[in-house]
């Protein structure tokens, strides 16, 4: 299953973001701060929930989803006080609401956030079957980090992104060289 779209407005960084992707690689290139990180993200944290949410034991329908959508949000973006009002862009108007919508092959997720923490998520809807696996693969300075850090993420709390731990633990296997002995 590829990703064909995804759609943001007022979220984060963009006022309006209207992306259709190709289905071969897609490579997202501009200058520092305009937003390339937050497109890629705002994908994975959507996949990212879905995935969570579709797994047997948390069936619940439409709280389910909205429960995942919060979660990989937070894990994902890190807002300060994990409020995802945070990640609505501040405008001059009244309407201080953000809009995600990702569909793929066979699937269309689409939520809108609020500036009120009191309702942050609301209207997800999710059609369609199962997401496709993703993996958002952070700065190269993440390798440098990887010894030792599945451990302490696990153990202890820290500042790095739920992203850079999945990458790590989907890098899984020996940490040692080839040539190293015991």
């Amino acid at each position: 299953m590829k990703i064909k779209s995804l759609y943001l407005s007022t979220f984060t960084r963009f006022q309006t973001l209207d992306l259709s992707f190709s289905p071969g690689v897609n490579v997202f290139i501009g200058e520092n701060s305009t937003g390339k990180t937050h497109a890629m993200k705002a994908c994975y944290a959507v996949l990212r929930a879905v995935k969570a949410q579709t797994k047997p034991q948390e069936a619940g329908g439409i709280l389910a989803l909205r429960d995942a959508l919060r979660s990989a949000l937070v894990q994902v973006f890190r807002p300060a006080d994990a409020a995802l009002s945070r990640l609505v862009r501040r405008s001059a108007t009244d309407d201080e609401s953000a809009y995600v919508e990702l569909t793929a092959d066979s699937l269309q997720v689409a939520f809108t956030i609020f500036s009120a923490d009191d309702i942050p998520i609301a209207g997800p809807r999710m059609d369609g079957g199962e997401p496709p696996n993703c993996l958002y693969i952070p700065t190269k300075d993440m390798l440098a980090a990887y010894e030792g850090f599945l451990a302490n993420y696990e153990k202890y709390v820290t500042n790095f992104e739920v992203t850079d731990y999945d990458y790590c633990v989907a890098l899984g296997g020996d940490l040692l060289r080839p040539d190293a002995t015991d």
